[in-house]
């Protein structure tokens, strides 16, 4: 048996000694006590965010898209962004960007609104539609703008102008690119 007396000399009560080694025991283990009520609340704050229908508002934020190979699809930087998990789509104001065909970019776009379907796979802009072809400069405005990387398709649609240097061509209807 250890000799409580011989190691620590300054206590001369045997009640005091107990107090303190109960003490001591007590502080050593809250010290190692471990931190699973903090980690269970963030785990469960964390569920609860992603199962909730809340939105996300995002500002002056840059949007893309690429493909299997890395190659970009899609870029477009927005005042703000209102991401809503339970539909999959994301609201954009203000948008201008760039779309590309085999990691080339090949337009110029911007609106006044815009939308980001199914993770990416579908952009929709709407409002003062400007699409500037960078090839041959060709540049087509409308109310309405789609494009579907996968498919390689843009749709201007809805008042379609379009300007080349050469002059104007007018529609009343859409034009679609592939």
């Amino acid at each position: 048996m250890i000799n409580l007396k011989s190691l620590i000399p300054n206590f001369k009560s045997p009640k005091l000694m107990l107090v303190f080694l109960a003490a001591l025991i007590l502080g050593i283990g809250a010290c190692a006590a471990p931190q699973e009520p903090q980690k269970n609340k963030l785990a469960e704050d964390l569920k609860t965010a992603q199962q909730s229908n809340s939105t996300l508002t995002l500002n002056k934020v840059t949007l893309e898209q690429a493909n299997e190979k890395g190659e970009t699809f899609w870029k477009v930087n927005s005042e703000n962004a209102v991401y809503s998990k339970d539909k999959k789509i994301v609201n954009v104001q203000k948008p201008v960007g760039k779309l590309f065909q085999d990691g080339k970019e090949i337009y110029d776009i911007q609106g006044e609104t815009g939308q980001v379907f199914q993770e990416g796979n579908q952009v929709f802009l709407k409002g003062k539609i400007v699409a500037t072809d960078l090839k041959n400069g060709v540049v087509l405005r409308g109310n309405e703008l789609e494009w579907r990387p996968k498919e390689d398709v843009l749709v201007v649609r809805n008042n379609l102008t379009g300007e080349n240097k050469q002059g104007h061509c007018f529609s009343e209807g859409s034009a679609g690119f592939q």
